[in-house]
């Protein structure tokens, strides 16, 4: 008799079941499930859970919160900030509102009332999710339009306040998108399983042992970027490990996960039979058949297995936009948030260098992992919460600064963004009448350039006064006080800043207020000074594309530019809602290996580089192929994996396989092949043998890599490609081939009405060919 003492959801459920499906067999589990079938209903029944109008009590912090990041989006820092940072403040800081409000949403159902049903279904996987729980009491956030693009006015309110006309206008744009996508990716994701299966319809296991010595080696699935995907031991689950040829179940994974990487069997370095064109893999290559947590059988269509595990998640997914209603289903930010507020201390100094983050903030990059701490007080006590933040890190904070709670500190600008980036320009001009300087003799690529205000417009007769009012201005003795242009007096200082210096925003210059803008002290008084207005941009040098030569240039120093100057262009990103409406177009342009991608061109790249370094073409080709499958595969998965959807590598490697199977061959030697044909590698490598010990000159080839649509119409013979796509022009180049059809596949035994070659019938069809 076993005993759990706690409670079980959806996900301990699921696991507690493959347990007893593990341990017990399926007969036994069976029994086991229909008795927590009675159960369930039996109490869910009796507990007659259900909503009223009392069960949404908003979080307390919600209102101030709302306003505080209003009030921060509002905040142009003093017009420094351009059209595109703006949006991206936007987008970022209503992001993270509403990921704050959906933890303080649970908070407070944790504290207050465990019991609620609302918490219950969703929590317990039940009904409903996190997200529209955050709809409900928290705040329905930023909505999507129909292309995909983020709407930069958030709706604030919560479905139990209720919303406002506006908000209830741009609630309408996310529900028509939910409407839209339903009927037309339904159909795109169809048409790519349609595909999938037709690709890969004829791969069988056929034999048990292939006798490749070949394996592919496995580690922990990374993005280019270094951000893990998969961990190394739910990829081995299920593998066969080479040399010895043994399973590997959960535990031989949970003990090979220490190793940086492991040389396993795969499909595709699988060896198939040559001349059947057929591309079948055995069984020793595939390993397990994830259904059943066995070893495949012979017979098995495995081929279809990947095609349908791969193109159903699409079907599903299409349907997420629909059911959250066009909100941004926010992803995990990467920005580092207090738990508390207090003053902020570093412990040591740290090397970094100051940058201007994508939201027009002033951002510090530590060069090294760096330490520091948070004091604050409670109930007389006082408390300290350490941090510790990984080298490339953008701090937003400084040492001694007071921090509200659920103020940002830092984020990660180097981990993946979750967004689609778009690339834009943005002319950047001059506000105001201006004269270069380049303030900073630094040696970083990151610069703040000033751009000192002056005015020449207005000359001065000899007629006027002191105190005389001119069109946009005010005489003094010195200089013309321009009102919003030139300078600006400030009194009763109580800041010791030396002249010709250059200051910032929000410096505390007079006793009472806190000017707000920028820049350069030029004239001291006893009770005023004289500051020059400057409008400050942080450029970074190398990456202002196309500035026009004339104007950043350290020679250009000092010269005057009027307003409104041209200075160059920003590239900046916008961002767009990563959902699955964005994902599937990727994942057909990576299965179709799209010039887009840009892996083709990796692959020959890589091919031409290997050839240059002295290896022979077989050589490169094959190392170009594994380097290529490789980064497929991983493009593949991160595109799935954004949407929490898992699908099994074997999957993607019997596709991928079929896509970098054929060779172009660039001169023919004595072989029967004419330049420019297309050729399965192994034939190709077993002309090179033949040709070899026959002492003739040898064929040269390089790796191509092809969509999977091509890849169906390529197939040996005519009844499955014919079928597919493209029938005449399919059925004139079989018949001007003089081609004839093996009758492999499933398809081909379809439509001949023959039993199939797959399951109980993969005998029958041995004995019969």
């Amino acid at each position: 008799m076993m005993y759990f003492n706690q409670h079980f959801d959806k996900t301990k459920l699921r696991l507690f079941i493959t347990w007893l499906l593990n341990r017990l067999g399926g007969w036994q589990t069976i029994h086991a499930l229909e008795r927590f079938k009675k159960l369930g209903f039996g109490y869910a029944t009796r507990a007659g859970v259900s909503l009223g109008v009392d069960d949404l009590s908003a979080p307390p912090l919600k209102m101030g919160f709302v306003d505080a990041t209003s009030k921060f989006v509002q905040s142009s820092f003093s017009g420094q900030s351009i059209g595109s940072e703006k949006a991206q403040r936007v987008i970022d800081s209503w992001s993270g509102a509403s990921e704050v409000l959906k933890d303080a949403v649970v908070d407070h159902f944790l504290h207050t009332d465990p019991l609620n049903p609302i918490y219950m279904m969703a929590f317990s996987g039940a009904r409903g999710s996190l997200t529209q729980v955050r709809q409900l009491v928290g705040m329905r956030g930023l909505m999507v339009d129909p292309m995909g693009n983020i709407l930069t006015l958030p709706v604030q309110h919560s479905f139990r306040e209720g919303l406002t006309v506006t908000e209830y206008m741009l609630s309408c744009y996310g529900a028509r998108k939910g409407l839209v996508d339903t009927a037309l990716r339904t159909a795109k994701s169809g048409y790519l399983t349609r595909r999938l299966v037709d690709v890969a319809q004829d791969v069988l296991v056929r034999r048990i042992d292939c006798g490749t010595q070949n394996g592919i080696l496995l580690s922990d699935l990374k993005t280019p970027e270094g951000v893990l995907l998969r961990p190394l031991n739910k990829r081995l689950l299920g593998r066969v490990l080479l040399p010895s040829n043994q399973i590997i179940d959960a535990q031989l994974a949970e003990s090979l996960s220490s190793k940086k990487e492991v040389l396993v069997r795969s499909p595709l370095t699988c060896r198939p039979n040559l001349g059947t064109g057929s591309p079948d893999v055995c069984q020793l290559c595939y390993g397990w058949n994830l259904a059943r947590g066995k070893t495949v059988q012979v017979g098995e269509a495995v081929g279809i297995l990947a095609a349908q595990s791969i193109g159903e998640p699409g079907t599903q997914l299409t349907m997420r936009t629909f059911h959250t209603g066009g909100a941004v289903a926010g992803q995990k930010s990467s920005r580092l948030r207090a738990s508390k507020a207090g003053r902020l201390c570093f412990l040591k100094k740290v090397p970094g260098a100051l940058v201007r983050t994508s939201v027009g903030e002033l951002g510090f990059i530590v060069y090294q992992t760096s330490y520091f701490s948070i004091f604050t007080s409670t109930n007389n006590r006082i408390e300290r919460l350490d941090y510790k933040v990984p080298a490339g890190t953008c701090l937003l904070v400084r040492h001694g600064q007071w921090i509200r709670r659920f103020q940002d500190l830092a984020f990660w600008p180097l981990s993946k963004d979750n967004t689609n980036p778009v690339l834009n320009q943005y002319k950047s001009g001059t506000g105001l009448n201006a004269q270069w300087i380049y303030s900073s003799k630094s040696k970083e690529t990151v610069k703040p350039i000033w751009l000192l205000s002056g005015s020449s417009s207005t000359r001065l007769n000899q007629n006027s006064f002191l105190g005389d009012k001119i069109i946009n201005g005010e005489i003094h003795t010195q200089c013309t006080l321009f009102e919003g242009s030139d300078l600006q007096k400030i009194e009763k200082l109580e800041l010791k800043v030396p002249l010709g210096n250059y200051i910032f925003e929000r410096t505390g210059l007079r006793k009472q207020k806190i000017s707000l803008n920028t820049g350069r002290v030029t004239s001291w008084q006893r009770n005023w000074l004289g500051l020059r207005k400057a409008q400050r941009t942080l450029v970074n040098t190398h990456n202002l594309k196309n500035s026009s030569k004339a104007t950043f240039n350290l020679k250009n120093e000092g010269n005057w530019l009027p307003r409104g100057t041209f200075l160059g262009f920003f590239v900046y990103t916008t961002p767009i809602s990563g959902d699955i409406v964005q994902g599937l177009p990727r994942i057909d342009a990576l299965f179709e290996a799209r010039s887009s991608t840009g892996l083709a061109d990796h692959m020959i790249s890589t091919f031409n580089g290997l050839v240059e370094k002295g290896l022979n073409s077989r050589e490169a080709t094959k190392a170009a192929f594994t380097a290529i499958q490789e980064r497929l595969i991983c493009r593949i998965q991160e595109a799935y994996l954004d949407q929490g959807v898992q699908i099994d590598d074997k999957h993607l490697e019997v596709i991928v396989r079929q896509m970098t199977s054929k060779v172009l061959i660039n001169y023919s030697g004595d072989s029967p092949c004419i330049p420019g044909d297309l050729i399965p590698l192994e034939e190709a490598e077993a002309f090179c043998a033949a040709l070899k010990a026959l002492g003739l000159e040898e064929l040269t080839y390089e790796p191509t890599l092809i969509g999977i649509t091509k890849s169906a119409l390529q197939k040996q013979g005519f009844l499955s490609p014919a079928s597919f796509q493209d029938t005449i022009r399919v059925l004139l180049r079989c018949s001007l081939e003089a081609q004839q059809d093996p009758v492999r596949g499933l398809k081909e035994h379809v439509i001949l009405g023959q039993s199939l070659p797959s399951g109980t019938g993969h005998r029958a069809s041995q004995l019969f060919n």
